[in-house]
């Protein structure tokens, strides 16, 4: 059917053209006249049969460039929970944007590794998980693998862009000193 609509593709346009051109044209190499009439009965019949051919016993194949993903103005942020022990326990998890006082959170339950804060405005963020009285940030310990040598604990900056998921953002640096971290909001 593809191949059909393909042939009949440069006859639908010369038919088209030759209709709007209207009456009494004469073909360059004959000296045919082509009469408006038969050339609209022609582009009927030509609709009609491509109708029918596009009926559900013949699929047809329309080749559609793929959706662009339009800019919606705000955008998510995911990532991996932790947390010293054996079992998660509930998470309050805070994006604080930058340069404002304005932060976006979170409450997850027990037991869930992963969380994902949305509706979010592009900017810069860090990115801070609490429990009680304890906080662990996405800092450059977790860059460095938490291990033991691993004395940064500075927050990195979560850049966010509008429509665009963040992941990969890590909130799991539980060993920064006091006042590493912002205090609980």
């Amino acid at each position: 059917m593809k191949n059909t609509i393909l042939l009949f593709t440069p006859l639908i346009v010369l038919i088209l053209v030759l209709s709007a051109c209207g009456s009494g044209l004469t073909l360059s190499n004959t000296s045919e006249v082509v009469d408006p009439t038969q050339v609209e009965i022609a582009r009927q019949r030509l609709v009609a049969q491509l109708a029918t051919d596009a009926s559900p016993t013949h699929q047809v194949e329309i080749n559609t460039p793929e959706p662009v993903a339009t800019s919606t103005g705000v955008a998510s942020i995911t990532g991996t929970l932790s947390y010293p022990s054996e079992f998660i326990p509930a998470l309050v998890v805070v994006a604080y944007r930058q340069g404002t006082t304005e932060y976006y959170t979170i409450t997850t339950v027990n037991g869930q590794g992963t969380y994902q804060i949305d509706n979010i405005p592009p900017g810069t963020y860090h990115v801070v998980t609490y429990y009680n009285n304890m906080a662990a940030g996405y800092s450059q310990a977790v860059l460095c693998g938490l291990r033991v040598d691993c004395t940064d604990h500075s927050l990195i900056d979560v850049i966010v862009n509008s429509g665009n998921p963040t992941s990969h953002i890590n909130p799991n640096d539980w060993y920064g000193s006091p006042g590493s971290f912002p205090p609980k909001p």
